[in-house]
């Protein structure tokens, strides 16, 4: 009886510690195919500007959950020629149909 309640006990211990991993991925994370999506769009949006690969030193998707709003995703680009500095492009609307230059910072 003693190793029946200790098995249950294990199994929701399991259970909860899955559950919170799930839930941290998805608050600290965020979506992967949000992420792919906005990475696409400014890979694009940089070829349109006339950059090129050899011109990206870094692409990095951020994502804050509790920033929410029409961007809770930024793309952060460090272009080669000024590793000192970091453009954001994010997303215009909910619709997500145009990536837009947001900002600066520093990577």
């Amino acid at each position: 009886m003693n190793l029946k309640k200790t098995l249950m006990g294990l199994l929701i211990l399991c259970f909860v510690v899955a559950l919170w991993y799930m839930l941290y991925q998805r608050v600290m994370v965020g979506e992967r195919t949000e992420r792919e999506e906005l990475l696409e769009a400014v890979v694009w949006k940089l070829q349109e500007e006339g950059y090129s690969s050899k011109d990206v030193e870094s692409i990095t998707i951020k994502y804050a959950y509790f920033k929410g709003g029409t961007r809770p995703y930024d793309a952060s680009v460090v272009f080669k020629k000024d590793t000192g500095t970091a453009i954001l492009y994010g997303w215009k609307t909910h619709k997500k149909k145009e990536v837009v230059y947001v900002g600066t910072t520093s990577p």
